[in-house]
């Protein structure tokens, strides 16, 4: 089955430093398929830790008199390097992920980074002397 999210190119400015976040490693029990017995049985695995960032990208263009920020998330770790105001060109799809919050289900829809690449860096400002 093809992917049913289109694969998008963004470009945009970073409203902050991307922020390191890591996901710790765990044991987890899954249903797998054994065919030696011909049945569905439970299997413990291990998962190790995940790091990835996430940030907010500001897109627009010159129809648009206010910038819209984008959330993103960087399973790859492209955007290690990757500073507060720096332009930057995003390849990915869009994904909706809900989780739950005070008993309540929430939904969020944020852009997954498939590769980004740094088009111009931010020039930081001299000071005055």
């Amino acid at each position: 089955m093809a992917n049913s999210n289109p694969t998008l190119t963004l470009f945009g400015n970073l409203g902050g430093t991307p922020d390191l976040r890591t996901i710790p490693a765990q044991e987890v029990t899954r249903h797998v398929y054994d065919p030696v017995t011909d049945q569905v049985v439970e299997k413990t695995l291990s998962e190790k830790a995940r790091e990835f960032r996430t940030f907010s990208l500001a897109v627009s263009t010159k129809e648009m008199e206010e910038p819209r920020w984008i959330y993103c998330v960087d399973w790859n770790n492209d955007s290690r390097l990757f500073q507060k105001g720096d332009r930057v060109r995003l390849t990915g799809s869009f994904q909706v992920r809900t989780y739950e919050k005070d008993g309540e289900t929430k939904r969020v829809r944020q852009f997954v980074v498939k590769t980004a690449t740094l088009e111009r860096a931010k020039i930081p400002q001299q000071e005055a002397a």
